[in-house]
């Protein structure tokens, strides 16, 4: 009778623990607006996050940028009354884990996800169409990525064009601002990311369509890249006017610091790069970084403070954090931005197909329908479709001054479309 009652006991436990496995998934599995409880109404955004590894810097920025977005539209009543949730998790910028994390995101209800890094997107694309779950970069479109689906719409949507078109602009003011009779020279020092090596392309084709002599190419890891003499020193031998830098996190931040100590600017060359997370590099590198060129599409918390946009930023930036706006300076900024792209995309579904119609597709249709919309001053008016996938269409050149960045001129330089969006 002992033995039945303790095997009874353990059968118990074991039905027990069923139970509570399935609970576990149908709870994952539910949708996302019914997680805060009936009487609540939220939208949840999954957010692959970057807050360990070598490209952190850019990561926790942007994911802070975000994350104080959200707060700052809920706490005004959020989209019509409905909260947005950033539910996230970090990738380290790795494509497997990427992908295992756009599927818990997907099980937990996100319908809209938001990613920094155009490897990782380019892995998930063949989710991101299957699952119906519209994606926003905060930077720019390859090839891969305008994928359409089988009745011709497209799930990703970006802030910036192309990687590929950020190489037209540095090629530009070279070539305008030139005065001597020879041709100038230019060279590339690139990691190894496809977004660098995208970059690095559109550089060398604008070089060779306005007459720029392109000197050659430096790669260098885009992980644990700890010195980067050798290629510094190869390239400056071959008496470029200008290096097109494209990288990000732990290898910028070693690429100005190599740069500095060999006196690279000191042979006159310039040194020009074209992506906001030059912004958090700053942070780490100090005045190592002084005479650089930044050519970005996103305005500057220390030369655009009087932005109304930047204004409520740099604001909420204080009260949250206690944040200067030297501070705030970095990627920050494109993550606060993607999120009114995001609540507006929430806003215009909601009022197409109503809250308790809510699906990936609406949430599609709702960024795919964004016309004129104003961030409030943070970027020209944006528009969407699937013939416009992305928001901004052009980019200003900056330089570092004294630990800050410094508006070179009030002149726009237009991204040229370089990949085929039809």
């Amino acid at each position: 009778m002992v033995k039945l009652i303790k095997r009874g006991k353990r059968l118990g436990l074991v039905a027990m623990a069923s139970f509570l496995a399935v609970a576990l998934v149908v709870s994952a599995c539910a949708p996302a607006r019914a997680l805060a409880g009936s009487q609540e109404k939220v939208v949840k955004v999954g957010w692959d996050g970057i807050l360990t590894g070598p490209l952190a810097d850019t990561g926790v920025s942007a994911t802070n940028g975000l994350k104080d977005c959200a707060r700052f539209i809920n706490e005004r009543g959020g989209i019509n009354g409905v909260e947005i949730i950033v539910d996230w998790e970090d990738t380290r910028a790795e494509i497997p884990r990427t992908i295992t994390v756009h599927k818990r995101l997907k099980e937990r209800g996100m319908l809209m996800e938001v990613n920094i890094i155009l490897g990782t997107v380019e892995a998930n694309m063949r989710s991101i169409l299957r699952d119906e779950i519209p994606m926003l970069m905060v930077t720019g479109h390859s090839d891969l990525t305008l994928a359409k689906d089988d009745q011709g719409l497209r799930w990703v949507f970006t802030l910036f064009p192309s990687y590929r078109a950020e190489g037209w602009a540095p090629a530009a003011w070279l070539k305008e601002n030139w005065t001597e009779e020879r041709p100038p020279r230019a060279g590339a020092m690139l990691y190894d990311h496809i977004s660098a090596l995208e970059g690095g392309e559109g550089f060398k084709i604008a070089c060779k369509e306005l007459g720029i002599e392109f000197v050659g190419t430096e790669i260098v890891p885009w992980m644990g890249a700890i010195d980067t003499t050798t290629e510094w020193l190869r390239l400056a031998a071959k008496k470029p006017d200008m290096v097109f830098v494209g990288d990000c996190g732990a290898t910028l931040v070693t690429n100005i610091k190599t740069a500095k100590r060999l006196e690279i600017m000191e042979r006159g060359i310039k040194l020009v790069h074209v992506e906001h997370c030059f912004d958090d590099a700053l942070h780490v590198v100090g005045k190592d970084a002084e005479g650089w060129y930044v050519f970005r599409p996103f305005p500057s918390a220390t030369a655009d403070a009087d932005l109304r946009g930047m204004k409520i930023m740099l604001e909420k930036a204080e009260e949250y954090r206690g944040w200067e706006p030297e501070k705030v300076e970095g990627s920050y900024i494109p993550g606060w931005i993607a999120m009114t792209v995001m609540e507006e995309a929430f806003r215009l579904a909601i009022e197409k197909v109503g809250y308790d119609n809510l699906s990936g597709r609406a949430v599609r249709d709702g960024l795919a329908s964004i016309k004129g919309f104003d961030c409030e001053g943070l970027m020209p008016p944006i528009t969407l479709s699937d013939k416009h996938p992305y928001a901004c269409e052009r980019i200003r050149l900056y330089q570092i001054r004294e630990g800050k960045f410094s508006l070179v001129s009030d002149k726009w330089y237009p991204y040229p479309i370089m990949l085929d969006v039809d």
